[in-house]
């Protein structure tokens, strides 16, 4: 974006709905330009293959034969995908932001599980993809025993910010 004004308050607003740059008029030369769309450019092209990835991530969640949670560290449901719901009779929407073992554990389980999980958050527990059974109980309170998996979810510093969990 070329404009006029150097306000602050302006050039975040621009920024957040979609301009990649911004140049001040007269404020810069030939080079900066050039520089500038180079690197819009590439910011460009780096945001396309992220929606990429994010809508392939996506698709292999949604037609997985097998269910599919993320939880955050406090053991919230953040998303499940649709084979979830068809065995456990619980809509995403149900259950968004509830609490996993509260939802889902039978209560003579809820304990030994909730500390498997902290556990796992604590980087102390069964290695990542080792599995482990544990029973959930369905929307019409029938128990189900499921195989489950998980990987950790780590942000940028390889912090733990959640689980993603794969039953079969």
């Amino acid at each position: 974006m070329l404009t006029g004004s150097d306000d602050p308050r302006l050039i975040k607003q621009v920024l957040r709905i979609g301009a990649q740059d911004y140049l001040i008029k007269g404020n810069f030369d030939s080079q900066t330009l050039i520089r500038s769309i180079r690197y819009s450019i590439e910011r460009k092209k780096v945001l396309e293959d992220l929606y990429r990835q994010k809508n392939f991530a996506e698709g292999l969640i949604d037609t997985a034969r097998a269910m599919v949670v993320v939880l955050d560290k406090n053991l919230k449901i953040i998303r499940i995908n649709p084979y979830f719901e068809s065995i456990t009779g619980y809509k995403f929407q149900e259950v968004k932001d509830s609490d996993w073992i509260q939802t889902f554990i039978p209560d003579n389980y809820k304990k030994a599980v909730k500390e498997a999980l902290l556990g796992e958050f604590a980087d102390e527990s069964i290695s990542a993809g080792e599995g482990f059974t544990c029973p959930i109980q369905k929307l019409n309170k029938e128990t189900a025993y499921i195989e489950w998996r998980y990987s950790k979810i780590k942000d940028k510093n390889n912090t733990i910010m959640g689980l993603l969990k794969v039953g079969i």
